[in-house]
């Protein structure tokens, strides 16, 4: 949930749709300038007399491994494809003859299921039998720049429609621009002589390669005409610090430049290839079986429960700092499993972890400590693949990167995250609509009592606001405080609009129970926000009323939250329509709610209910589906997680506070009679951290 480590077992971390956030192991958002315009038509390009091959690096820092590279020519036939691009990030096409240049070349690789990350460049003619172009997120971002559409993606559509236009003058023209942009970076990586399309780098962490380690570009589609760009620098900081950054859109004529870089800040030499090291080695951990990783299995034991010092294989114990799994912390979390499945890694000790895969790893900013943030991919035996975060300390003794954690003693994060609220009971759909903002992730932690951990956490936001968030009895995380009542909610809404545009009303007194922004935040406004903003959390336990914190934690996102615009090009997961018309026909008839099952969790796989969701091309599949409800006049709601393969699941009934009874007193998993539901979300990640929500509401809003 942030990029340091929020989520505390890296094996079965299964929450995106990048929506063109190429961040990998080097991306961010700047204001380079805009299209350019389109100018007279040429005389027809002839074609290529014989086979020409085009070579270079796939990387963004780490080598775009398990890749493929496609080349268009501008009639818009596929002319040319590679094998998949290996460790070295090299890649080579031949060209089929008679081609016709310029040409658009696409390297594409999954990500989640059923999601893709794309790299894109260009190459305006060829003059001989060999020609050299690289793919990086510094080509995407030229690539967007020359798209009338600002979606590098659509460029080889265009140029074979005639909209767009890639000519020698008018490619060299925009890498100027962005060599202007990051003209502070390059200079601070000794790189400012390098082509970023045809220049020659090797993917070793050093040189261009660390470069692209250390720039994050973000290229979010926002229209049909136009994409938000952000382009910033990843590396050192203090604690709170907001990253340089530069944001502007592709239709915008400025351009722009970095502020200036300190060389001392950026990542150091060969961390890409440290990074894939380490995953390597993570995976060979994964890959023993179970009784070979910890103590305590049986034959026909599936999980064990355990703790750091029951870790014995030393493939596993040596990923951490000191060798020794009992010095990892994140966010109150330490290595083990409990018996309700808690811990940090509590995938070392499940026979169901066995042979995860960890891929795709990227430098993300070094905390003020020294310490990386990375993210990676994992991948179990079913096909289950989800994308988070770890932190790791440089070994001073051999140089390797070793799990360490944030430190942190207590739980905490923050997220951009999208919700459609879409209203199926009592003839209110023409109220759906989107919402964009970020979640303040604090657990509601309690003690042997079941008593709240905290009495509230304080949380300043990137702009110096302070937010507050509190316990509330039926829920598993703090929410946050409007006026004098904590609600249900720790999602702050920045901005929402109706889906029908000839809807009209205000949705804060519509929906009292929400948290909406006191002040309207522009579109515009929240493009600027930078990808890796800061947060401070302070934390003050029960008892502590006063104004210091019993501790403060610092975390930062790894992406904005996206604007309405760019939230409306999204597909997301869907209940089938059996499961929502079994929920309609058990509504009550004046308010929308649904009676809750007291004999057991519910199903949301029932065949006569239609089984589970679904997940069309292009969309996210959700790893986690949540319900809300009411029981007695108090809220609550429960969760379930789940592979992103799965389609159906059930979610049982958990207390979270000792003072929390909507569950039953009798049957495990089942509610307590008269709880009833009136609400309920898939949850899906993508892979630049942010977090999406397709929320069904059945209870009746205050309309005038």
């Amino acid at each position: 949930m942030n990029t340091q480590q929020n989520h505390s077992d890296v094996s079965l971390i299964f929450s995106g749709l990048i929506a063109l956030t190429l961040a990998g192991c080097g991306g961010g958002s700047s204001d380079t300038g805009g299209v350019l315009p389109t100018p007279s038509p040429v005389a027809q390009v002839p074609a290529v007399p014989s086979a020409v091959t085009l070579s270079g690096v796939a990387a963004t820092g780490a080598a775009f491994s398990g890749g493929v590279v496609s080349a268009t020519d501008s009639t818009g036939a596929a002319v040319g494809t590679s094998s998949l691009v290996g460790d070295d990030g090299r890649f080579s096409i031949k060209l089929s003859i008679g081609a016709k240049a310029p040409f658009v070349l696409v390297a594409e690789r999954a990500t989640l299921n059923g999601q893709f990350e794309r790299l894109v460049s260009v190459v305006s003619t060829t003059t001989g039998d060999t020609a050299t172009v690289n793919l990086t997120p510094v080509t995407t971002l030229i690539a967007a720049l020359l798209s009338p559409s600002g979606d590098p993606t659509k460029l080889a559509a265009e140029v074979s429609a005639g909209t767009a236009r890639v000519t020698s003058a008018s490619v060299a023209t925009t890498v100027d621009q962005v060599q202007t942009l990051l003209a502070p970076l390059l200079v601070a990586t000794n790189t400012s002589t390098i082509n970023p399309l045809t220049g020659s780098f090797s993917v070793n962490g050093s040189g261009y390669d660390r470069l692209l380690d250390s720039v994050h570009v973000s290229i979010t589609p926002a229209s049909a005409t136009a994409s938000n760009i952000e382009v910033a620098v990843k590396q050192q900081t203090a604690e709170g610090a907001q990253p340089a950054t530069v944001s502007f859109t592709s239709a915008s004529a400025a351009t722009v430049q970095l502020p200036a870089v300190e060389a001392g800040t950026l990542v150091p030499d060969g961390t890409s290839v440290k990074i894939n090291q380490f995953l390597t080695d993570l995976t060979a951990c994964y890959a023993l079986p179970l009784a070979d990783r910890v103590n305590g299995v049986s034959a026909t034991s599936t999980a064990v429960v355990g703790g750091a010092s029951d870790v014995k294989a030393s493939a596993c114990r040596t990923l951490f700092v000191g060798a020794d799994p009992a010095g990892y912390l994140s966010n109150g979390q330490r290595v083990g499993r409990d018996a309700s499945n808690s811990g940090a890694f509590a995938g070392l000790f499940r026979r169901g972890a066995d042979g995860v895969v960890f891929s795709q790893g990227s430098y993300e900013f070094t905390r003020s400590n020294g310490d990386l943030v990375l993210g990676y991919k994992s991948r179990d035996s079913v096909g289950n693949e989800g994308y988070d975060t770890l932190v790791v300390r440089r070994d001073s003794a051999d140089g390797k990167l070793k799990l360490v954690g944030n430190q942190y003693a207590y739980p905490g994060g923050v997220v951009p995250y999208q919700q459609v609220r879409q209203f199926i009971m009592l003839n209110q759909s023409a109220y759906n609509y989107r919402s964009t903002g970020y979640t303040l992730n604090v657990d509601n932690k309690t003690d042997s009592a079941g008593v709240p951990l905290f009495d509230r956490v304080e949380v300043t936001t990137p702009r110096g606001g302070t937010l507050v968030l509190k316990p509330n009895r039926g829920y598993g995380y703090l929410g946050l405080v409007k006026g004098t009542s904590t609600l249900g909610t720790n999602f702050m809404r920045l901005r929402s609009e109706f889906i029908n545009s000839l809807t009209t009303g205000t949705l804060s007194t519509m929906e009292p129970g929400l948290f909406f922004s006191s002040t309207l935040v522009s579109e515009a406004e929240l493009a600027a926000v930078p990808a890796q903003s800061a947060w401070i959390y302070s934390y003050f336990l029960a008892g502590n009323t006063g104004s210091t914190p019993n501790a403060v934690q610092t975390y930062k996102t790894r992406a904005r939250a996206l604007t309405i615009g760019e939230l409306t090009q999204k597909k997301l997961a869907t209940l089938n329509d059996g499961v929502i018309a079994a929920l309609q026909s058990n509504a009550n008839a004046s308010n929308g709610s649904v009676p809750l099952p007291t004999d057991g969790p519910i199903d949301t796989g029932v065949t006569a209910n239609g089984g589970g969701w679904s997940v069309a091309s292009g969309a996210l599949p959700p790893t986690s589906i949540s319900i809300y409800g009411s029981y007695q006049g108090s809220g609550f709601s429960d969760v379930a997680n789940f592979g992103s393969t799965a389609r159906t699941t059930a979610v049982s009934c958990l207390a979270a506070t000792a003072a929390d009874k909507h569950c039953s007193s009798t049957v495990s998993g089942a509610f307590a009679s008269g709880a009833v539901f009136n609400g309920v979300h898939l949850w899906a990640r993508d892979s630049a951290g942010r977090e999406y929500a397709n929320f069904y509401a059945t209870y009746k809003l205050t309309l005038p």
